[in-house]
């Protein structure tokens, strides 16, 4: 499987590309005709401006015209860096797309049980990774000792948009567990709303649901949170996501399907493997 953090500087640099290229071809656009050439008198720099299709040495340009030298000269350099703008995000998009259809551990994974039996995979097979996964976090059984709501996997959650997103995961097949531990570098253990797993890049995600941003200290505090994440390495549109609520805007639980929309499913990874993976459920209290 593609790793993580490639993916994502992959993304990251087709993004920047692609701002930069939308600023070269406004440029472009809003360019002066003709071009500059420049030259030297007596030791010093000097400019000359050419018409469009003028093959004459042009006429010398004023320091007051300076401007003008700025701009054609700007636009000698927009045309030579378009094309390689517009080759590398080509590249990136393919590498890219590449990356969300096959990765090498889907090599084995296609192949007929009757073939795996003689082949050695160099990876570690994506229905026995989720398995244990899912094993290591179901020791987790929410929140005890409140009043909550009682999800569709079983556990207690503490507000109904929790639940919300709880129910949507566990639909989706996407595995989660809610209040996992977490030991931040700094040595600090909290407890993230949803630590879910990305099969696809095998690497775990952390949702924050921030219910209350209208209140001033709640809103404040889920800053510092998102401050400590970043310092262990947990980033927000990377390994972090946040979802928000105020009394005004209620949750709108539809937002996961986007966020979620290229994570890869117990389903689909179970397709590959041939082995039964759906996350493991717990008997719901009457």
């Amino acid at each position: 499987m593609q790793n993580y953090s490639n993916q994502e500087l992959m993304l990251k640099r087709l993004s920047l590309l692609e701002k930069i290229l939308w600023k070269v071809e406004k440029s472009l656009e809003k360019a002066p005709e003709g071009r500059v050439r420049m030259g030297k008198s007596n030791g010093s720099v000097q400019f000359y401006y050419c018409k469009t299709g003028d093959n004459s040495n042009g006429h010398y340009i004023r320091k007051s015209e300076h401007a003008l030298v700025r701009k054609l000269l700007q636009k000698e350099y927009d045309k030579k860096l378009k094309p390689v703008l517009q080759a590398e995000i080509k590249s990136l998009r393919f590498m890219i797309k590449q990356s969300r259809k096959t990765s090498p551990e889907d090599v084995y994974e296609a192949f007929p049980d009757a073939k795996k039996e003689w082949i050695r995979s160099y990876f570690e097979n994506t229905a026995d990774y989720v398995k244990a996964w899912t094993e290591e976090k179901t020791d987790t059984k929410g929140v005890i000792g409140v009043e909550g709501f009682h999800t569709e996997k079983g556990e207690i959650v503490r507000s109904k948009s929790e639940k919300m997103i709880a129910d949507k995961l566990w639909k989706m097949g996407i595995p989660y567990c809610y209040e996992c531990p977490l030991t931040l570098k700094n040595g600090r253990v909290i407890h993230p709303d949803f630590t879910i797993l990305d099969i696809r890049n095998r690497q775990e995600v952390y949702l924050e649901h921030l219910g209350m941003m209208d209140n001033q200290p709640y809103a404040e505090g889920a800053v510092a949170r998102i401050n400590w994440y970043a310092e262990s390495g947990i980033v927000l549109g990377r390994n972090l996501l946040l979802t928000f609520e105020t009394l005004k805007t209620p949750f709108d639980v539809r937002i996961l399907e986007e966020l979620f929309r290229d994570y890869e499913t117990c389903e689909v990874a179970q397709e590959k493997s041939n082995q039964p993976i759906k996350p493991q459920s717990r008997q719901k209290k009457n």
